[in-house]
């Protein structure tokens, strides 16, 4: 048995998206510590089109103008609690780097505690410039390794959120490497089929990622694959494809507790506490209110269980218990962090798992 975190456990804070002024005292009497938002003024739309300002669409996903912004920063101030903003598009072009800019400034003024940036070229030019922004390196920047951590804080990146695809001996690593460097990681919802860092796609033009593509199957030696070729080749299509549904939020649905599937880091809070993570970031700008809410419960809820003395079994138990999906857990396919689950899974999710029938 591991030992009770107890009192050692750090302050960790509860990152929630936000993308209503209305929605902030509801999350702050959930459990929200911080937030993070976006906006997206229509002068950007009308010039660029459907290259998008930052990592979400127009619409719920972000605010529409400066004025909900500063409305919204009133707001969640009035808690003394902070707000940062996502500038995190995977790259801007010259033309769009002055107008970033002039946003970024506008953003700072109107109170923003930070900015979310991915783009090496607007970290450098928010520097050159002045503008006086703490920067979050948003985890489309696709940040692995010690190395390029060290680089992005020599730019003046105080905080940065991991990608998806991360073990817990790697966040070791940085921790080690980089005490300097505040770490956020996420812990609820949606999922990437590929590395979003790396993908050269938007789903401005769709979900490519989820496109349910036709596979064949043929050897390299022109010979007909064997009846066991085929039969493992089947099999791995359907894991991929059970995988992908899983990723996608499973399929967009809830527990019958009202709680939201999908990808998960629940049963790792206890490692990420140990290891001194900084923020534990819920994903959804662009979710209904009662995702959000129904999303902040459940953080909240097992990190109290950890800060109160609980041990690592006990806490990724009890998060499985809350979850109450045993055949959803127990495939291993909504784990952020397969590598923290020191509990033994149920059921593998049946063979018949599907887009439309979990």
């Amino acid at each position: 048995m591991q030992d009770a975190i107890g009192v050692r456990a750090p302050k960790i804070g509860i990152a929630s998206p936000l993308s209503d002024p209305d929605e902030v005292e509801l999350l702050v009497s959930n459990g929200a510590t911080e937030f993070y938002c976006g906006v997206a003024p229509s002068a950007w739309a009308a010039r660029y089109g459907a290259s998008w300002l930052n990592r979400r669409s127009r619409g719920r996903a972000n605010l529409p103008s400066m004025e909900h912004v500063a409305n919204l920063v009133e707001k969640v101030h009035a808690h003394g609690l902070p707000v940062r903003v996502t500038l995190n598009a995977p790259f801007y072009t010259g033309e769009q780097l002055a107008d970033v800019l002039a946003l970024a400034g506008e953003l700072t003024a109107a109170g923003a505690d930070g900015l979310i940036v991915s783009d090496v070229g607007l970290i450098l030019a928010l520097r050159e410039r002045g503008v006086a922004a703490d920067i979050t390196l948003s985890s489309m920047a696709a940040m692995r390794n010690s190395g390029a951590a060290g680089f992005f804080r020599d730019l003046g990146v105080t905080r940065m959120v991991l990608p998806r695809h991360v073990r817990m001996s790697e966040v070791a690593s940085l921790r080690a490497h980089l005490p300097d460097v505040a770490l956020e990681l996420f812990v609820l919802n949606d999922g990437c089929v590929y590395e979003e860092g790396h993908c050269a796609t938007t789903h401005a033009l769709g979900t490519f990622c989820l496109t349910e593509w036709r596979y064949a199957l043929d050897r390299r030696d022109g010979a007909a694959p064997t009846d066991d070729e085929r039969a493992a080749f089947d099999e791995a299509v359907d894991d991929y494809r059970r995988w992908k549904w899983h990723v996608n939020n499973c399929g967009s649905t809830f527990s019958d507790r009202g709680l939201p599937n999908g990808p998960c880091g629940l049963c790792a809070i206890w490692d990420l506490c140990d290891l001194g993570v900084s923020c534990l970031k819920i994903v959804g700008r662009d979710s209904p209110t009662v995702r959000k809410v129904r999303s902040l419960r459940l953080v909240k809820t097992i990190v109290e269980q950890v800060a109160g003395g609980g041990t690592r079994e006990a806490a990724a138990e009890y998060a499985q218990g809350l979850r109450d999906t045993p055949e959803l857990c127990g495939s291993g396919f909504m784990c952020y962090y397969r590598d923290a689950v020191p509990t033994a899974r149920g059921p593998r999710s049946p063979a018949g798992c599907s887009p439309s029938e979990p």
